[in-house]
C-alpha cells in the first residue's frame, strides 16, 4: 500500500470517528431519554428492569399474573326490561391475592357501539375461582344487543399471607323451590371463622334439564359474626324446566 493511500485511509478513519463521537455526544448530551420505571432497562438503582428502587412497583409483583375470564359472559333476561350479567373469573396466582379490584360490563349494540356499562368492585384470594354477578339490571330496549364485554383494572395486590385464606362460612339447608312467578333458594349461613365478615354475597346458579346456566341470582348478608347462623334466601324470576336439585350456591366474604 501506498504512503498516500495509507495517509487516506487513516484521515478517513479519524473523520468518521470524529463524526461518530460527535454524534453519540449530541444523543447522550441532548437527546438520550432520561431513565425511568418504564424504558425496560435496569437503571437508576432499580433492584430489576423497571422495579424496586425508586420504582413503586415491586420486582416480585412483575411476575404477578392477570386475573383470567373463564369461558364466555352470560346474559339472562328476566323479562323486556332486565338484564343478568354473570362472569367466572381466576385468580391463577398462588402467592398474591387481590384485595380489591374494580370491574365492568360494558353492553354494545349491532354497530359497536356501548349501550350501557355496569360497574363494581370485588376481590380475589390467591388461587380462587369465582363468580361475577350483575343481577336483574333495568336496561334500554332501543334495539337489539350485540356483545358484552368484561373489563378488570385497579387491582390491589398483596401477598397471600395477607389474606390468610378463603372464609369459613357454610350454606347449608338448601331448599329450592319453584312456584308460578319465581325460583326460591332458602338455606343458612354458619360463620365458622374467627372473624366478623360486613358484607357475606350468596350466588345462586339455576341449571336447565340439559345442565345448562338457566338463571342466577344473589343476596347479600351483612355483619356476619363468628359463631353466627343466619338464614338467607335467593330470588329469580320464574323459568320453567329448572333442574332444581342442579341448583348450585356460592359464598363470597373479604377477609377484614
Amino acid at each position: 500500500m501506498s504512503l498516500r493511500l495509507t495517509k487516506q485511509v487513516i484521515y478517513g478513519a479519524l473523520y468518521l470517528l470524529f463524526w461518530a463521537a460527535l454524534i453519540s455526544g449530541i444523543y447522550f448530551w441532548f437527546l438520550k431519554p432520561a431513565p425511568s420505571c418504564f424504558d425496560n432497562i435496569q437503571n437508576q438503582g432499580e433492584e430489576g428492569i423497571d422495579c424496586g428502587g425508586p420504582c413503586t412497583v415491586a420486582c416480585s409483583l412483575k411476575t404477578v399474573k392477570p386475573i383470567e375470564t373463564l369461558g364466555r359472559i352470560l346474559t339472562f333476561s328476566p323479562d323486556q326490561e332486565h338484564l343478568s350479567l354473570l362472569v367466572q373469573i381466576n385468580n391463577p396466582n398462588l402467592d398474591y391475592a387481590a384485595r380489591s379490584f374494580s370491574y365492568s360490563f360494558s353492553i354494545y349494540d349491532n354497530q359497536g357501539n356501548v349501550v350501557q356499562t355496569f360497574r363494581g368492585d370485588s376481590f380475589a384470594y390467591a388461587g380462587e375461582i369465582k363468580y361475577i354477578l350483575v343481577p336483574n339490571a333495568s336496561v334500554p330496549r332501543t334495539g337489539s344487543f350485540g356483545e358484552v364485554k368484561f373489563r378488570v383494572e385497579n387491582l390491589d395486590w398483596v401477598s397471600a399471607s395477607k389474606l390468610r385464606g378463603m372464609p369459613n362460612i357454610v350454606a347449608s339447608g338448601l331448599d329450592v323451590h319453584s312456584a308460578s312467578t319465581s325460583l326460591t333458594v332458602d338455606g343458612r349461613l354458619a360463620n365458622n371463622d374467627t372473624v366478623t365478615f360486613s358484607q357475606v354475597t350468596v350466588v345462586a346458579i339455576f341449571k336447565g334439564q340439559y345442565g345448562q346456566v338457566a338463571g342466577t341470582s344473589q343476596t347479600t348478608i351483612e355483619n356476619l359474626a363468628p359463631n353466627e347462623s343466619r338464614p338467607f334466601s335467593v330470588l329469580h324470576p320464574f323459568v320453567p324446566n329448572i333442574d332444581l336439585p342442579g341448583t348450585r350456591v356460592f359464598v363470597y366474604a373479604l377477609r377484614p
